[in-house]
């Protein structure tokens, strides 16, 4: 897991802290029947520096789609969104969760007493995971695209 450790390297300490989600996936925002969105599951809100938070949400909903991460960083900017991304260090939320993905995937599967549905369900996280792997190239992707 050299890439890991590597961008554990990027973390940073949270400066302009703000009430926020600090779980904002795609799977806890939800379309409304009349427009607009809900935003689900605030069990984990709570102070954070929200340019963290604003690179989770890019993660998510713009991974692989310059010009897209550029459409949703410029929407939120002009909607008054207080984050910046001003580095990688704006991304330490993102790199801090995908930490504990792999943490709690490995100890599921790891763990004696795990059923095979709990191996199966930590193998599928694992495949996420690996899937639309976080890397410092992708990292430099988001920078570049929000930079213009």
């Amino acid at each position: 897991m050299p890439n890991l450790i590597a961008l554990e390297a990027l973390l940073e300490p949270r400066r302009n802290l703000q009430n926020c989600h600090r779980d904002l996936f795609a799977d806890n925002i939800l379309p409304m029947d009349r427009g607009g969105l809900c935003v689900i599951d605030w069990e984990n809100c709570g102070l954070e520096d929200p340019s963290q938070e604003l690179g989770v949400v890019l993660f998510d909903f713009t991974v692989g789609r310059p010009q897209r991460t550029r459409q949703l960083h410029d929407a939120y900017i002009d909607a008054g969104g207080p984050g910046r991304l001003t580095g990688r260090g704006a991304f330490s939320m993102l790199i801090a969760q995908f930490g504990h993905f792999f943490e709690s995937a490995a100890k599921e599967w790891l763990n004696p007493e795990s059923s095979v549905e709990d191996r199966e369900h930590a193998i599928s996280r694992f495949d996420e995971l690996f899937a639309t792997p976080l890397t410092l190239e992708r990292i430099d992707e988001f920078l570049d695209a929000v930079s213009g």
